[in-house]
């Protein structure tokens, strides 16, 4: 059960989005949006399309 004073964001990448949107529901809070950048060298960047600053932040991503 998330704590009242904590601000909580749960982002999915592209394989796990349906997984995270799970966890995100179980949780009570909405998916976050995001845009995830892949580099050829297979490193990748999310990008934030909302305000996180001060949130718990949690990616769903599988390797």
């Amino acid at each position: 059960m998330p704590k009242a004073n904590k601000l909580v964001s749960i982002f999915g990448g592209r394989a796990t989005h349906y997984l995270a949107k799970k966890i995100a529901d179980s949780y009570g809070c909405e998916l976050g949006k995001i845009e995830v950048f892949a580099f050829a060298d297979g490193e990748f960047q999310p990008s934030f399309d909302e305000n996180i600053r001060g949130h718990d932040v949690f990616i769903v991503q599988s390797t």
